[in-house]
């Protein structure tokens, strides 16, 4: 067999159970794409991964993420046509080294959500609350990305971290009043929405979050129960 050794980038994995055999066994797909954008494919039991030696000597299984940039090793064994895509066949496939790991989705969510507690000013807060709350009356602000919570019991609730900005909050002097939504419009044709007891609050709002841009009003909103206590 042709022998194939280079760098490759994990695009996806699949898998599926398999009957065949005493027991069956699950099938992993894992396919690779080269820098002259050639599809590689290995259909495997195995599991891909590498191990790394920990500070204490022992070994650590590490497993690739889709995107990562890999070096691997591997046996050409044919090549195939499977709806449109012409791929090359592998087998006997070893990891050599992960050239560039990629963020996880969750390592991801992660670092936006370091940087939205990094750009919280004098006055903002973050409040954990549950998700109905967020969703009746908090819904215009920003959330903590994977912050929501999920609460499988019966009787609990989903919570999510939401940031209130200053200004945000009814002071005592407009308690009991009404929210309604201020939609603007600015030179260029964007839109932003800000939900405020007045206009006036909403411009303030929109003039402080975008200042190098010239907003008017284009249209209002009525919430007709949208109190704060």
């Amino acid at each position: 067999m042709e022998k194939f050794t280079g760098e490759v980038k994990f695009i996806n994995e699949y898998s599926f159970y398999s009957n065949y055999g005493y027991y069956g066994n699950t099938v992993y797909i894992y396919k690779f794409l080269d820098k002259s954008s050639k599809v590689y494919v290995w259909k495997t039991t195995n599991l891909l991964f590498i191990d790394v030696e920990q500070e204490d000597g022992s070994l650590k299984p590490v497993y690739p993420t889709k995107g990562s940039t890999l070096r691997i090793t591997a046996s050409i064994k044919g090549e195939n046509d499977y709806k449109g895509e012409h791929q090359i066949l592998l087998t006997r496939v070893k990891l050599q080294e992960i050239v560039h790991r990629e963020p996880t989705w969750e390592e991801k969510q992660e670092e936006i959500a370091k940087d939205q507690i990094a750009s919280l000013k004098d006055g903002d807060f973050i409040w954990e609350m549950p998700y109905k709350q967020y969703k009746m009356h908090y819904s215009d602000c920003e959330t903590v990305k994977g912050s929501f919570t999920r609460n499988e019991s019966k009787y609990g609730s989903s919570t999510i971290s939401v940031i209130i900005r200053e200004g945000r909050l009814k002071n005592s002097g407009v308690r009991g009043e009404h929210y309604s939504g201020y939609r603007f419009v600015n030179e260029i044709g964007q839109h932003a929405t800000y939900r405020a007891v007045s206009v006036d609050n909403a411009e303030r709002r929109v003039n402080k979050d975008y200042p190098n841009h010239e907003w008017t009003l284009d249209k209002v909103y009525e919430y007709r129960t949208d109190r704060i206590w």
